[in-house]
């Protein structure tokens, strides 16, 4: 299935979750500083590995970064 991922269209497998979408793209999800929104809500971290993508979802994966 197709889904927008910080603006670019990607295919990943269906019913897949929001932390093995970040795993897949090399992200740690129990690093400090990422947010995850779907379809422009924010995910909460506690729900990132049970819930699934929808087809034709929009996700923006956001890193914090420190510095001044």
């Amino acid at each position: 299935m197709d889904i927008r991922i910080n603006g670019e269209t990607k295919c990943v497998q269906q019913g897949l979750t929001v932390q093995q979408l970040l795993l897949e793209m090399s992200i740690d999800p129990s690093q400090p500083g990422i947010a995850v929104a779907l379809d422009l809500e924010v995910i909460p971290r506690k729900r990132w590995g049970e819930l699934q993508i929808p087809p034709t979802s929009e996700i923006e994966i956001i890193h914090a970064v420190q510095g001044g």
